[in-house]
């Protein structure tokens, strides 16, 4: 019978599920009963334990041996255990067929409540690994590259020894292994090694019940982690957590972030881990070949010298005949070879009480493996007492040291001041190596305790220093120096100068020098370069491109990858060396000075130059740089704030006073000042790991944020903190609260200094609006524009990063957030960037609005109440109001008259003057007019006059006497003009008035005897026409 998953509903069948019973009814059928199978013999059971229950019981139940014997465990009926508290102490192991103690057996041994895991051959019972894409890493890309398959099911892989971390960027890898600790004091410790800064590597302990786990407090968490230290020199270390009773899922997990990595990647790898806290051993593990143990050990112990064992498992160690040798841990004996002059070491003892010999003595290197066949070992003998490096004196029998800051060491041998203007030129050069400078450390790392035959592992010998013999092949021959910085920019953008000279002698192909860099404040290191082979001697020279505290490492190896055990072979490649002549590093802040320079910028060592003046080569003095400078620690030379930053000691801050737009934009941000935090949204990714990331910002302050790594406790960690305008780190959740709720990781500045303020970006820098799409301007850009705040940290050059990081703060005016601290990141970028590069932020504030001008003000007037009016200015929406509320409104006097009264009067009485003035001389033109007219028609005798105006007609032109003295009588017939020019609104009245007058001169011409016969007809036909026009 099928049962229904929801009540009421009947099952639906499908064809999926009737294969599934056709094959439960098919094995059924043919697989045989209980009373077809055989019993088992005692060497066929196994058995097995049930959970503890809640009456603190629990059965042992038999099982078969092998899934694939088919019997029954007759007469072997379950048991019931009346308590789950059963353990076993050290060297013992719980037999589950007595239910008692067992001691181990020689070549055995065991822990008793714990499990340890160290052979890797294969992916130990109880630990699985899985791997997903952790999306919001830094290039917000991390979830496509999952989704094209880069992070591959599983990527930690074991490698016998030990099992490596070995993933993509923009991955996570977790191995789990789930424990249930019984005891109180349970602890879980392992070896690791955490070499690269790109990686972020937890562990972290999650319970399967929510418990209190912190002493004297009453928050509730159930998850413990810690935050394991970076390794350095590619040695081994231990992290130990202490575990609750309780059952707990372990998880050490590795997140590759994503444009972090540089060109070279250093996995992590655990190789040992023991879980303390357990029920008990289920069985004694044996001893690995080249070690031992006897019965009831906890440990195995390695073989002595000169002794082996050659399986696992064995309870005791073989010694080597006479003429062989072998070293702790190793499996077979070697044969002795005669010894050489490399077989020892010299030792120089201080020099004399008047400095003019020291003691020189020889000694085997131990232990010793050569036949005594060979050389003999040389007598103590003296030698000159060594001279120091240069810029150094003999301060006593066996030291040498700088001189006194601002001193440097003179041709006769004494500390002087330098001249004004001049300071001591310190660097780190060293030819002599009789002693090592204590800037340098040299030493011989593996594995193993004993693959390095002592400490120090590299050899004085007074011009050179090489490394020294007697170690095993697989060893790491190390050796670091140290400057706390640079003083000042040599060439272009580079600091100091690093040379060495060299050579490399070896046997072995895969001989091979590894020089690279770290910066000590960050643990971050990247490689300079490589030589394989043997190389003749050569000098190398390399410009060291950012100011910081460094660390140079020359890394020797004979062969390649190292063993985690002690190695059983032989040295093949014992008089491979590295040999160092000299090393000289230029520019540095502490050292050794044998010569003065000129000053630059602010150098402490220029007593002379006060803090805001740089020497003058040109003119031999102090120069004051020009106001609102600072001394560029850069270059040395006088750096301008520009505008809307102002010098602070030795860097450039704003005072939250910013004007843009040639002044007519202003903004006081002064309510922002101080430091202030945002975080992104929360990421998951598949193992269940829940994370964010915080960035610190310092506003208008002088003091920076930090960010730093908190561990276990909450405590913080010196070694990795970080500060700046701007800093941002990772947060790691835990599934409660309280002080382990969060843990801080990879803190990191992407804002040491600020650069400007501007209302243009850059062309290199994508601009906001594209990225904050999402939040939508309040305001037109034209009357409330965006501004940015831009940061930037010169660091060293990631592999995507050649101009290091940078943050730019994008300043919106918003009149709807009521917070402070709304600052967001790009929904495009969720995790604040998109390239690992620029760090984007948009901050929403009204303090980001212009401050209201003249133009930003609405002006309204109230009614006049006992002879006072109220002025009242309304600042619009865009801009942000600076004045009280009493500030906007202003008390006048009232006026007798209305202003809007007087304007109409004025403007009445304006437009009456105009039109009794238009109407008068409209009306004078027509009396003129009508005075002229009469005038022309009729005069009192009834005769026609044509009397026009002068400006009209001249009268000399209508009746001229020269017309007849001259001959020209006959001018009118003979066809000339007679132009009398009239000035009257009828062009036909002119024209009849002239016809008119030009007959009046012809009446004339003829005399008076016709003249009366025309006149009286010009009276009769042209008059009426005229009186009619």
């Amino acid at each position: 019978m099928i049962p229904t998953l929801v009540h009421g509903l009947q099952p639906r069948i499908t064809p999926h599920h009737m294969g599934v019973i056709i094959a439960i009814l098919l094995v059924s059928l043919f697989r045989p009963t209980d009373s077809q199978l055989l019993p088992c013999r005692d060497d066929e059971i196994t058995f097995a334990l049930t959970q503890c229950d809640d009456a603190n019981g629990q059965w042992r139940v038999p099982i078969p041996y092998n899934k694939s014997i088919n019997c029954i465990p007759k007469g072997k009926p379950p048991l019931r255990i009346q308590n789950c508290e059963t353990s076993c102490p050290a060297g013992f192991s719980y037999n589950l067929a007595n239910l008692n103690c067992t001691q181990c057996a020689p070549g055995t041994y065991s822990v008793g409540n714990s499990q340890t895991y160290d052979e890797w051959s294969v992916l130990p019972p109880g630990f699985h690994s899985q791997s997903s894409g952790f999306g919001g890493l830094e290039a917000g890309s991390s979830a496509d590259q999952a989704a094209k398959g880069t992070c591959g099911p599983k990527t930690w892989l074991p490698r016998g020894d030990f099992i490596s971390l070995e993933e993509t960027e923009g991955c996570s890898s977790a191995l789990t292994l789930q424990v249930d600790i019984v005891q109180n004091g349970g602890y879980v410790e392992f070896e690791y090694q955490f070499p690269d800064s790109s990686t972020m590597f937890t562990f972290s302990a999650n319970s399967h019940e929510c418990r209190s786990t912190v002493t004297g407090s009453d928050a509730t968490v159930d998850t413990l982690r810690l935050v394991p230290d970076h390794t350095v020199r590619s040695s081994w270390l231990a992290a130990k957590l202490d575990l609750p009773r309780g059952k707990f899922t372990l998880m050490w997990l590795g997140i590759s972030m994503i444009n972090m990595r540089g060109s070279s990647y250093n996995p992590v790898r655990i190789r040992r881990v023991q879980v303390v806290g357990v029920k008990y051993s289920k069985s004694c593990n044996e001893c690995p070949a080249g070690t031992f143990s006897r019965a009831g050990a906890s440990r195995c112990e390695d073989c002595p010298l000169n002794q082996v064992s050659t399986r696992k498992g064995s309870g005791i160690c073989i010694v080597c005949p006479d003429h062989q040798y072998a070293l702790p841990g190793f499996l077979q004996c070697f044969d002795r070879i005669p010894c050489t002059t490399s077989d020892y070491i010299r030792r120089v003892g201080p020099c004399s009480a008047d400095y003019q010999n020291a003691d020189i003595t020889y000694e085997w290197i131990s232990p010793k493996i050569c036949s005594d066949a060979g050389v003999v070992l040389p007598p103590a003998s003296q030698i000159p007492c060594p001279r120091c490096n240069p810029g150094f004196y003999r301060h006593n029998v066996s030291t040498c040291s700088a001189c006194d800051p601002g001193k440097f060491l003179n041709a006769n041998g004494i500390c002087a001041a330098c001249d004004g203007g001049t300071s001591p030129a310190y660097k780190y050069e060293i030819t002599n190596w009789t002693y090592l400078p204590n800037n340098i450390d040299a030493f011989c790392w593996n594995n193993s305790a004993l693959g390095c035959a002592n400490d120090g592992g590299w050899q004085l010998n007074g011009d050179s220093i090489t490394t020294g013999y007697g170690h095993e092949d697989d060893v790491l021959l190390v050796m670091q120096m140290f400057t706390g910085g640079f003083r000042k920019v040599i060439q272009q953008k580079y600091f100091g100068q690093l040379s060495f000279d060299f050579e490399l002698v070896c046997k072995s192909p895969q001989c091979q020098l590894k020089l690279m860099v770290e910066e000590t404040d960050s643990y971050s290191s990247y490689p300079v370069k490589t030589w394989t082979g043997s190389q003749p001697r050569e000098r190398f020279e390399y410009l060291v491109p950012q100011n910081a505290s460094l660390g140079f490492t020359w890394i020797f190896v004979k062969t390649g990858e190292q063993s985690s055990q002690a190695t059983t072979k032989p040295r093949l490649f014992g008089n491979d060396v590295l040999r160092i002549f000299s090393i000289n590093l230029t520019n540095t802040v502490e050292g050794g000075a044998d010569a003065c320079e000129p000053c630059s910028g602010s150098d402490a060592t220029c007593l002379k130059c006060g803090p805001h003046e740089i020497w003058s080569t040109e003119f031999k003095k102090c120069l004051a740089c020009p106001p609102n400078s600072i001394v560029s620690e850069v270059d040395g030379t006088c750096f301008s704030c520009g505008a809307n930053l102002i010098a602070s000691g030795k860097q450039c801050v704003s005072n939250c006073h910013v004007s843009l737009q040639n002044g007519e934009k202003h903004y006081d941000l002064t309510p922002l000042k101080g430091t202030h935090q945002t975080s992104t949204q929360h990421f998951f990714q598949s193992s269940g790991e829940e994370y964010f990331h915080t960035y610190n910002i310092s506003f208008c302050e002088d003091t920076p944020a930090t960010c730093a790594t908190t561990f276990r406790r909450g405590a913080l960690s010196a070694k990795s903190q970080v500060s700046g305008f701007v800093c941002r780190s990772t947060q790691l959740m835990a599934s409660g609260k309280g002080p382990n709720a969060t843990t801080a990781i990879q803190p990191f500045s992407s804002g040491k200094e600020i650069v400007e303020i501007t209302d243009e970006l850059p062309k290199e820098v994508i601009t906001a609006q594209k990225l904050f799409s999402e939040v939508v301007p309040e305001f037109s850009s034209s009357v409330a524009p965006d501004f940015f705040y831009r940061f930037r940290t010169l660091t060293t050059a990631l592999a995507n990063c050649p101009s290091g990081r940078s943050t730019v703060i994008t300043m919106r005016c918003s009149k709807n957030t009521t917070s402070l601290h709304d600052i967001r990141v790009p929904s495009d970028c969720s995790d604040g960037t998109c390239d690992g590069c620029i760090h984007r932020l948009m901050w929403l504030t009204p303090f980001a609005c212009p401050i209201c001008g003249p133009d930003d003000y609405t002006v309204v007037r109230g009614e006049c109440t006992s002879s006072l009016q109220s002025i009242y200015y309304h600042s619009k929406p865009h801009c942000h109001e600076t004045n009280t509320s009493s500030a906007l409104v202003k008390q006048v006097p009232c006026r007798a008259v209305p202003f809007s009264v007087q304007v109409l009067i004025i403007t009445l009485v304006v437009s009456g003057a105009a039109l009794a003035v238009t109407v008068l001389i409209l009306y004078k033109n027509a009396n003129k007019y009508k005075h002229r007219y009469m005038k022309l028609v009729q005069d009192a005798s009834g005769v026609i006059h044509l009397q026009l105006p002068e400006s009209c007609v001249d009268d000399h032109e209508l009746d001229d006497p020269n017309d007849h003295e001259n001959g020209d009588d006959d001018a009118d017939s003979q066809g000339k003009d007679f132009n009398v020019e009239f000035r009257t609104p009828s062009k036909t009245v002119y024209a009849k008035v002239k016809k008119a007058v030009t007959k009046k001169k012809d009446l004339r011409k003829h005399g008076a005897g016709g003249g009366a016969h025309l006149i009286g007809s010009f009276r009769e036909s042209e008059e009426n026409e005229l009186l009619v026009d």
